[in-house]
């Protein structure tokens, strides 16, 4: 995409209008490069990238903000997507381009956004939810971030590679699969094909976002989680094969019901929030990456 017919204002808040008013010539699918593309080079960028809107909020009668999602050529398990932000402000009939902000974050190519919402930090302070999912070999999780939106700025409240945990589900085997269908029971000793496998973990833990605005800052982020899981501790390989040929493996298998929390306070010197209370993380000690 190059630059052509210069578009000075948008006659409406719908995204691609927006796209328009933002990024010359731009359309669906089509490759933007630089210099409208503001994005630094990370060596995955250099030929341009696929650029989409996110989401629009209007923030008043007069003032908007958009988010976008800047997608490399080429995506795999380490290409990096950039969001960024865009705010727009009112001129009679018109909508004008008021201000940028061509990197607030970066996601993996390979994490797809779920939600996206505005939330009540404090009084005259919002933030910005960002709720994503990365799926692989039946297992599925979804993550949030926290940003602040302020005026013309967006910054992150989560500390660096602490996005926060909604939901993991891993459901990689039969036996897995079966005894989710049902309570977690008692321990019990199974015997299992090597030809299936038993690979990877077998939990399911929901976890509740909850933010109550503050006075003057940022209020307190409660997490409380539920979790069903069944830990597989190997036992004993069998070298011998049976009648068939198939090999096989004994795991005692250790069920759990769990309920836990952790609350997070905003350190207004670090500008980030900081755990206060709870464990390091809702995932078990087991727990296999």
């Amino acid at each position: 995409m190059t630059a052509c017919s210069k578009i000075e204002y948008a006659d409406t808040l719908e995204p691609d209008a927006l796209m328009k008013l933002v990024f010359k010539g731009w359309e669906a699918n089509s490759i933007v490069e630089r210099p409208i593309l503001k994005v630094q080079d990370d060596g995955f960028n250099t030929k341009g990238m696929y650029l989409t809107p996110v989401k629009v909020f209007r923030l008043g009668d007069d003032r908007a903000v958009m988010l976008t999602r800047a997608i490399p050529l080429n995506t795999g398990k380490i290409s990096i997507d950039v969001l960024a932000a865009y705010w727009f402000k009112r001129d009679g009939e018109k909508w004008l381009l008021e201000a940028r902000q061509d990197e607030i974050d970066t996601l993996r190519s390979l994490q797809k956004i779920e939600t996206v919402k505005i939330m009540e930090l404090a009084p005259a302070k919002q933030g910005l939810l960002i709720e994503y999912s990365e799926s692989h070999r039946g297992e599925t999780g979804i993550f949030a971030q926290l940003y602040m939106l302020a005026q013309h700025h967006v910054t992150g409240l989560i500390p660096e590679n602490q996005d926060v945990l909604l939901t993991m589900k891993e459901r990689n085997h039969a036996d897995c699969i079966r005894r989710m269908k049902k309570a977690p029971g008692k321990p019990e000793r199974v015997r299992l094909n090597d030809r299936e496998g038993r690979d990877g973990n077998c939990l399911d833990i929901q976890v509740t976002l909850q933010l109550k605005p503050g006075k003057d800052l940022p209020g307190d982020i409660v997490l409380s989680a539920n979790a069903k899981m069944f830990e597989y501790r190997e036992i004993e390989r069998h070298d011998i094969p049976d009648a068939s040929g198939e090999y096989f493996t004994s795991y005692e298998v250790i069920p759990s019901a769990l309920r836990s929390s952790m609350v997070f306070q905003y350190d207004e010197a670090k500008g980030k929030y900081q755990r206060v209370s709870g464990g390091k993380s809702f995932l078990p000690e087991w727990y296999r990456e």
